[in-house]
């Protein structure tokens, strides 16, 4: 599936979602959540998330990445850790969106 990585998340009156000053997009919490600290996981399985990461992190701004199923369903599970429900359901409404 093809996903506008770069869209902005934002509060519920629709003003741009900060963290600090610097706005939160779909890009930053897709890498965050696929970074997190994950002690009980195998190094196969970290280096999996890094390289996902890498390449999400990476890609061309203003373009649309392809992103497998597997992929979005990594994202979607390890995002539900954020503690925030606006982060979590923007991410996963912009990841997986309802027709």
């Amino acid at each position: 599936m093809k996903i506008q990585i770069d869209r902005e998340l934002k509060t519920l009156q629709g003003t741009p979602l900060k963290e600090g000053e610097t706005v939160l997009t779909l890009r930053a919490v897709c890498c965050g959540a696929l970074l997190l600290n994950a002690t009980k996981t195998s190094g196969k399985e970290k280096a999996r998330r890094y390289n996902l990461a890498k390449r999400i992190h990476l890609h061309e701004p203003g373009t649309e990445i392809a992103l497998s199923a597997d992929e979005i369903a990594l994202i979607k599970k390890l995002a539900n850790e954020y503690p925030q429900p606006l982060i979590v359901g923007q991410t996963w409404e912009m990841l997986d969106p309802v027709e």
